[in-house]
């Protein structure tokens, strides 16, 4: 037991300091919980956030010497100042940071921006972020260290003030080390692709069944005035289908045909004869009742085979959202495989996100939280490289569009219906964390397109030099 510089009686396990201790940019003042923060964030199974009032999670860094040895801060008391003081800089929108003890701090940048909410609550979840980054932040988030009303809020609060957010993306120097040497240990090839579609396309069928629309269509919807997800999933499947003019006898190739809803539409409306290749035996057996219920056994040919093995040449080719399960090495071959099977008067139709072209060597440096948990080893590919992939596989875009924005609102669909049908998915056998995981990503995804860092690219690719147009 011993004094502090103020003559506050403190004992040596006792995690507690005096106002004139806090650094002087956290107001003395106290939070009053707005009942829909309450609603908004389930209760973790950390410590709840201290509702007495003390002000005992921000404590100065300096020792304080008492009769008997001098009294330490924890370094997460201290790591959660430094990020506090870290966040104070933030440029645009505004930022609602309330600590673990329900004491609050405002941060306000100059420019427009989003207003968000973070909830600290418990001060490790500073000694995570600074550990090991975007990652570490996600491992606190799953672990209910921290929560926000309005995920997506943040998170775009977060991309719009990247130069702010920097210190605490990247982490310590060790893990970011480490980052490098597993990216490069991760496989390429058939293998390694087999090995990361597994991990995300084996989850039980049930799983995808409770949020996506009835044609469990895995891709950004388009949606016209009033339209509900399953109509605007079956008016992108027609969209693409009309894109590449697809006609009767046609030869047909999919890649990466998920649960075969545009394989079997391809053959049904538009008389196509159709190979369609996935990588799950989940979804194989899916896309052969779903060919089956249709009466098209003998249109639609389901493999489990990687692009690598693929023989014969085809009229038309589709690939949609296939660099989920791709590292960069694998780009290359991937569209050699394109131009190498298409027919000479062929349309070929790619449709994948992609990332900012000046984000991308960070991004690739690094990773996050989706790299980490959804889609392990996968890396997007940037604007630029992706046309230099393509130019020196040979082909020419025909005919290209962005059309990110359409992620927005099937993303906001999704979560909707992800959170409705929690209880129904949590009798699969999920847990808590995997809830959580799935939140963040497409929180993330949301926040990505809605900032522009991430856009959705379709393509119609030919062979030699036909010109491009928008």
């Amino acid at each position: 037991m011993g004094l502090c510089a103020n003559g506050t009686l403190l004992t040596h396990d006792q995690d507690s300091y005096a106002d004139d201790a806090l650094p002087r940019h956290f107001p003395q003042q106290e939070y009053a919980w707005r009942s829909d923060q309450l609603s908004a964030c389930t209760p973790g199974r950390r410590r709840q956030p201290d509702m007495t009032g003390s002000r005992t999670e921000i404590p100065s860094t300096t020792g304080v010497t008492t009769g008997v040895k001098p009294v330490r801060v924890k370094r997460s008391s201290r790591n959660l100042r430094r990020m506090i003081a870290i966040l104070e800089n933030i440029e645009y929108g505004a930022l609602e940071i309330v600590l673990p003890s329900g004491r609050l701090v405002t941060c306000k940048g100059t420019g427009k921006g989003p207003e968000a909410s973070l909830i600290i609550k418990d001060a490790d979840a500073a000694d995570h972020v600074f550990s090991r980054g975007a990652i570490g932040a996600a491992d606190a988030y799953m672990s209910y260290d921290w929560d926000s009303p309005d995920l997506v809020a943040l998170l775009e609060l977060m991309a719009r003030n990247r130069t702010a957010f920097e210190p605490l993306r990247r982490g310590g120097m060790l893990y970011r080390l480490k980052n490098r040497i597993r990216q490069k240990l991760h496989l390429g090839g058939s293998k390694g692709r087999a090995r990361r579609f597994a991990g995300h396309y084996e989850l039980p069928n049930r799983f995808f069944e409770c949020w996506l629309d009835p044609e469990m269509v895995y891709s950004a919807a388009t949606y016209g005035l009033g339209n509900d997800l399953a109509a605007a999933q079956k008016a992108k499947l027609h969209r693409i289908c009309t894109q590449l003019g697809l006609k009767q006898g046609m030869k047909l190739l999919e890649i990466n045909c998920g649960w075969g809803s545009l394989s079997v539409l391809a053959a049904r409306d538009y008389g196509c004869d159709v190979t369609a290749l996935t990588l799950s035996e989940t979804q194989l057996e899916t896309c052969r009742l779903r060919a089956h219920g249709h009466r098209q056994d003998n249109k639609v040919d389901f493999r489990l085979e990687d692009f690598s093995a693929i023989t014969g040449t085809y009229d038309r080719i589709i690939s949609v959202e296939p660099f989920g399960m791709m590292t960069e090495a694998d780009w290359p071959n991937f569209f050699a495989t394109i131009s190498g099977h298409l027919a000479e008067d062929g349309l070929a139709y790619v449709e994948t996100t992609t990332i900012r072209d000046e984000l991308f060597d960070s991004y690739r440096n690094s990773l996050d939280p989706v790299r980490e948990y959804i889609f392990p080893g996968s890396l997007l590919p940037s604007y630029g490289i992706l046309d230099d992939v393509v130019r020196d596989a040979g082909l020419t875009e025909a005919g290209y569009a962005d059309i990110g924005g359409t992620y927005v609102p099937t993303l906001k669909v999704w979560q909707r219906r992800f959170q409705t049908m929690w209880p129904e998915i949590m009798m699969l056998g999920f847990d808590n964390d995997f809830k959580r995981s799935w939140e963040l990503f497409l929180a993330y995804a949301e926040a990505g397109f809605r900032t522009g860092d991430l856009t959705l690219r379709e393509m119609l690719l030919a062979k030699g030099e036909t010109g491009s147009s928008g």
